[in-house]
């Protein structure tokens, strides 16, 4: 894949470190940061940005809103990341829940209407064998 950005290197003991846009193709969660050259988790950002983490004792910081730029082992601490209580927890609040789910309101108004209509059928019922 060809890089559509330019990533600032890092020298850290004579070793050129940069971020891998070839990172994207393992972890399409990532989004990196041109000017500050860094990387966040884009599932748990924006699900911090929708306040589904603001309770949550699993915030990874780094990978949340800080950004994470320490690319010397990077591949290992996407993949600690990816399988971390925070990814887990934003995963399953963005994605899994609002489609397993339903809206509390909505489920209460179908369980009301459903009621209504069996007491209807038990007026009708009843009114009948009276008469």
């Amino acid at each position: 894949t060809t890089s559509i950005f330019v990533s600032k290197e890092k020298v850290w003991t004579q070793v050129q470190r940069s971020f891998q846009s070839s990172w994207f193709d393992k972890w399409p969660w990532l989004h990196y940061n041109e000017n500050n050259d860094w990387v966040v988790c884009f599932t748990c950002a924006q699900a911090s940005a929708q306040k589904k983490l603001q309770w949550s004792s699993n915030l990874d910081l780094a990978f949340v809103s800080k950004g994470f730029s320490n690319w010397k082992d990077a591949t290992v601490k996407f993949g600690i990341h990816e399988s971390s209580k925070c990814h887990k927890e934003a995963v399953l609040k963005l994605f899994t829940l609002p489609s397993t789910t339903k809206n509390v309101a909505e489920s209460l108004s179908a369980s009301y209407f459903w009621n209504i209509s069996v007491n209807r059928l038990k007026y009708i019922l009843y009114s009948t064998l009276i008469t």
